[in-house]
């Protein structure tokens, strides 16, 4: 026999994803108290810092390793994107 899969979901709303300063923030409200304090809970609030922290390394464009910029507009690129968007200037 198969392993069996259950289908729950947490209550959570998503107030809002967005990029600030290079990497990824996620915004989120939790529906009923008692689920924030449950494992699935922590394991959610666990996935979204990874996210967010991971955002920080990954080129916007591509999903190479990249770094946030050092000047204008903050954004997370890989050398080979950073060269094209800063028009082949090196920072």
């Amino acid at each position: 026999m198969g392993r069996q899969s259950r289908s729950e979901t947490l209550p959570v709303r998503v107030a809002q994803v967005k990029e600030k300063f290079g990497g990824l923030r996620f915004y989120y409200d939790w529906l009923n108290h008692t689920t924030y304090e449950s494992q699935e809970a922590t394991a959610f609030a666990s996935a979204v810092h990874f996210a967010e922290t991971l955002s920080f390394y990954l080129c916007e464009k591509c999903g190479a390793f990249g770094r946030p910029g050092k000047s204008g507009w903050v954004m997370t690129l890989c050398e080979l994107h950073a060269h094209e968007t800063d028009g082949g200037a090196k920072s």
